[in-house]
């Protein structure tokens, strides 16, 4: 799609956007959210970790680096909501 932004094809066509993508390190994701905002941390790392946690239902670990807390808890519910 030419005259596009790879955002606007992935909002238009998520799951050809991805699969376009994932082709080239062959997998798939289950499902794909979008969120208004991702936990902001120092660290991808623990970004990374805090998706996890909520995509496998675990507890949440520290969160004191969050700069704001309550992101997580809106993209919990979004999944859990997705999910039932």
């Amino acid at each position: 799609m030419r005259g596009t932004t790879a955002h606007e094809r992935a909002r238009r066509d998520p799951e050809g956007y991805w699969a376009d993508w994932a082709k080239q390190l062959e997998w798939k994701p289950d499902d794909i959210l979008f969120s208004a905002d991702l936990p902001k941390t120092r660290s991808g790392k623990i970004m990374r970790r805090l998706l996890k946690d909520i995509a496998e239902g675990r507890a949440l670990g520290d969160t004191p680096t969050l700069a704001d807390p309550a992101v997580v808890a809106k993209l919990r519910d979004q999944y859990e909501s997705q999910e039932t």
